[in-house]
């Protein structure tokens, strides 16, 4: 039994949010369309893995009933592929964002933990945010996402949407 749902499980940041929770003491849920468990082969015994999609609302309510999920870390996203491929880049960024939060509304989820991307923010090229201090921007930063990139407008969408449902909902965002 899972307490927490990764999304994107064994992706860029999902193995390392897997991690994460492991040295915490938590045994998380992965949940991916493709589980690859051994990019986390050192864990894969404190991880239940959740196949499944993002672009499904049926995958994620199966697998939040399944693993008595109480908390989301919603990592899934597609990086390089969101350019390449950008109706896919916003099936999963996009779709898949608004079908975790719903998720998570119907399921009465504790907490959503959306991890977003400094793409929303766009280039920073001065200040203390920059080089070479790179001090980590706060959540209220003025979002300026490049207009050309598929991925970092459906990280802006995501955040959107999160507090839609955390100002609509209650949702914990």
């Amino acid at each position: 039994m899972a307490d927490v749902l990764v999304t994107g499980a064994f992706g860029v940041f999902g193995n390392q949010v897997l991690r994460r929770l492991g040295k915490e003491g938590i045994r998380p849920g992965g949940m991916s369309r493709n589980p690859d468990i051994s990019v986390v082969r050192d864990v894969a015994d404190s991880i239940d893995v959740a196949r499944g999609d993002v672009t499904s609302l049926l995958d994620l309510l199966q697998a939040i009933k399944q693993h008595k999920v109480r908390r989301i870390i919603h990592a899934a996203n597609l990086i390089g592929e969101a350019e390449a491929k950008p109706y896919q880049g916003f099936a999963v960024g996009g779709l898949g964002t608004a079908n975790v939060l719903e998720a998570a509304r119907l399921m009465d989820i504790e907490r959503l933990v959306f991890t977003s991307s400094k793409g929303a923010y766009g280039l920073i090229t001065g200040g203390e945010h920059a080089f070479p201090k790179y001090v980590p921007v706060r959540e209220d930063h003025i979002r300026n996402p490049e207009y050309d990139s598929i991925y970092a407008a459906c990280k802006v969408l995501g955040e959107n949407l999160g507090w839609a449902y955390h100002d609509k909902y209650g949702l914990e965002f």
